[in-house]
């Protein structure tokens, strides 16, 4: 059966087509555990070209040529997944999934995050060190489009629609260059490579209600920030991101009211790295 499917994955490896993609997905997701490499802190391993010479065998064959194939859609200037940079009370409790996107910690809500903490009659320290502390940051979360709302951009409206048509608008907009009159993010597709200096993220909503963004870190996985919860790099069964579009976004499995369970999916964008040039997303409520 193994025999079978390597067969079939080495005839259409060089055709990147939906099912190729569907296919190494399945292989990657499953074989991560033994296939993949991981440093002390059990992240998985930058160093993708060297993970598959030290696990050249059998079992992982197919897992490293799924591996190179989704290689091939990245830039090699993707960020590097690091947790512990978003886990300072100040900003893990204030910022979520679409500055997590971004890749920006924005110094406006850290500092509105920290005042809300003084305010609770606590001193510098422990907002900076207790997370219980800052637990009231929550409504200081970026929202896409409340950017361009405070910056009065022409012809935008502040609103709660969660479509993937209103919420691409919101996204494009924050970003918004006027010297080239184009936003600094744009679409693309999972399976092409943004430019250098880019990096690749993905966008899906609930319709109606809300909407979750990932992006694609160094080592090849996605990750993401659920709301003012920790940044993790595992889909809603704990299971690794290679594809999100085809990850369990289903948070919601006992159908309890109020439940998120994300059912549309909104597609791919590049964005540039903090040094190439500027994103943008501002604090608010929904």
């Amino acid at each position: 059966m193994i025999r079978k499917k390597s067969k079939t994955l080495n005839l259409k490896l060089n055709k990147i087509t939906d099912n190729l993609v569907n296919v190494c997905n399945k292989i990657l997701v499953r074989r991560e555990n033994n296939c993949n490499c991981f440093d002390s802190n059990n992240y998985p391993s930058k160093d993708i070209k060297g993970c598959r010479k030290r696990n050249n065998n059998s079992y992982c064959r197919n897992y490293n040529k799924c591996k190179r194939v989704f290689s091939k859609f990245m830039t090699g200037t993707e960020p590097e997944y690091n947790p512990e940079h978003w886990s300072e009370p100040l900003i893990e409790k204030s910022h979520n999934c679409y500055a997590y996107f971004l890749d920006d910690k924005i110094p406006e809500v850290k500092s509105k995050c920290l005042d809300i903490c003084k305010e609770q009659g606590h001193n510098n320290y422990k907002c900076k060190s207790n997370k219980k502390a800052v637990n009231e940051c929550s409504d200081l979360k970026p929202q896409p489009g409340n950017y361009a709302y405070e910056h009065g951009t022409k012809g935008f409206k502040r609103n709660r629609h969660y479509t993937c048509k209103h919420m691409k608008k919101k996204i494009l907009i924050d970003s918004y260059n006027p010297k080239t009159k184009k936003s600094n993010i744009y679409e693309t597709d999972f399976n092409k490579p943004c430019p250098k200096d880019y990096y690749k993220g993905g966008m899906t909503i609930q319709k109606g209600k809300t909407y979750h963004f990932y992006r694609q870190d160094k080592n090849g996985r996605y990750s993401h920030k659920q709301g003012t919860l920790k940044v993790e790099n595992k889909d809603a069964s704990g299971k690794a991101i290679y594809a999100p579009h085809l990850s369990d976004m289903d948070y919601n499995k006992k159908k309890e009211k109020g439940g998120i369970s994300y059912d549309e999916w909104c597609g791919y964008y590049c964005i540039p790295r903090n040094y190439k040039a500027d994103t943008h997303a501002a604090g608010g409520t929904r």
